[in-house]
């Protein structure tokens, strides 16, 4: 993959029209998070800055979904992986008097800011500022799932409901289960045409979850409360990945690379499909399926737009760019886990 960027021709992108973009900031999906911290900042807090590299997949791709809500673009990953990543090659080379060999040899720092001057180049066309916020915030989703959701998070993906409504079901949700104090709440919310009623699945079981806990004893709640906020099925994959990985560098096991990871992402998530029914799958499966698709989907209705100006060659251009993107943006997490492994052996 790593080829087809020398060969990009960045230009093509130029004579498209520019107002497309304008068009593009109006489609964007907008989630307004009130009064509450940033909610992306126990995985990616903007004044501590990235941690140094990590040996947990999920912590990797949690902080990296926290950098591109904050920052808006993938840059600043981009670079913290390469740095981190040349951080441990000189301590290992300092300490073991031989180089430490975990990079791929075509990730240089050279690939990776043409890799992001492409990316800067699109930005204005495909309004990829407001995507790459959209896409951190549905990674983060993605991963943590709705019960670890915030009551404004979870109201801001009820576009249905009236701002009488959608203030309703925030309140509610705040509550980690219903008392019989709720009653008369509830009621007033599930009446026929009322809020309820308008709800997506992930708001209806985010009510229903709670309606369901009211009748628990305690140590079923907190079982329950516990396993909502265990994540979907994204930290199976990313932790299965995180120990061949290991593995493989032990020996104990066939290696395993960013292909891999990639491979079992698109495979779990099914991403290789145009759609998917989600309806009857168990919430873990179901947060990670559809928040994925959601940023899947997101780019592919910008393309789309795109297309009805541009060229051929311009659209080939754009798709090669953003695929050669979040390809290495996985390359990137691999690359951050491994220093982080190797990192680890020279503190020992």
């Amino acid at each position: 993959m790593h080829s087809e960027l020398n060969s990009l021709k960045f230009c093509y992108f130029r004579p498209i029209r520019l107002a497309l973009a304008s068009a593009f900031l109006a489609l964007m999906p907008t989630t307004v998070i009130g009064d509450e911290a940033l909610p992306y900042a126990e995985h990616f807090n903007p004044a501590n800055g990235f941690k140094p590299a990590q040996r947990n997949l999920t912590a990797i791709f949690l902080q990296m979904a926290g950098s591109f809500e904050h920052y808006g673009t993938p840059a600043n990953y981009l670079r913290h992986a390469n740095a981190e990543a040349k951080r441990v090659e000189a301590a290992w080379l300092k300490a073991k008097g031989k180089p430490a060999k975990f990079r791929p040899e075509y990730f240089t720092e050279e690939y990776i800011e043409k890799l992001i001057t492409g990316w800067n180049q699109m930005e204005r066309v495909l309004a990829l500022e407001s995507f790459t916020r959209t896409s951190g915030r549905q990674m983060r989703y993605a991963i943590i799932g709705s019960g670890s959701m915030t009551p404004a998070e979870l109201a801001s993906l009820e576009p249905n409901l009236t701002a009488e409504e959608s203030a309703e079901f925030r309140r509610l949700v705040a509550k980690p289960y219903f008392t019989k104090d709720d009653f008369v709440s509830l009621e007033r919310f599930y009446a026929d045409g009322k809020g309820h009623h308008k709800l997506t699945a992930i708001g209806k079981e985010a009510v229903n979850r709670r309606v369901r806990r009211g009748t628990m004893d305690q140590r079923e709640l907190d079982k329950d409360i516990e396993a909502s906020k265990e994540g979907t099925t994204i930290l199976s994959i990313l932790s299965a990945h995180q120990r061949r990985t290991v593995g493989g560098i032990n020996g104990t096991s066939a290696a395993a690379n960013a292909d891999d990871l990639q491979t079992a992402l698109v495979k779990g998530l099914k991403l290789a499909e145009d759609r998917v029914e989600v309806d009857r799958l168990p919430s873990t499966e179901r947060d990670a399926l559809t928040f994925s698709h959601a940023i899947k989907g997101l780019l592919d209705q910008r393309l789309k737009e795109i297309s009805k100006q541009a060229t051929p060659e311009q659209m080939k251009a754009m798709k090669t760019a953003t695929t050669l993107m979040f390809e290495n943006l996985i390359v990137a997490s691999q690359l951050e886990f491994e220093a982080g492994l190797w990192d680890e052996v020279l503190q020992r």
